[in-house]
């Protein structure tokens, strides 16, 4: 997957580090990014991205049983 680099304004008020962490979660919970891919995009380390995930109530076990049912036959 190639990556792009994406402009958006936002207010001051909110940090570049609350925006990709906004972004990083909802993508990785609409399936369109794998845990890994997220917590770069989110610039932070596996265990503070679960925890904060946690904390939003975001589940972070994103599985999609057909595509593991496929995995396994």
């Amino acid at each position: 997957m190639a990556d792009r680099i994406v402009k958006i304004k936002v207010p001051h008020n909110v940090s570049d580090k609350y925006v990709k962490f906004i972004v990083a979660t909802e993508l990785y919970r609409e399936g369109k990014l794998s845990l890994c891919e997220a917590t770069c995009i989110a610039e932070m380390d596996l265990w503070s991205f679960l925890y904060e995930v946690g904390r939003k109530k975001i589940s972070f076990v994103n599985i999609d049983f057909e595509r593991f049912k496929r995995k396994l036959i």
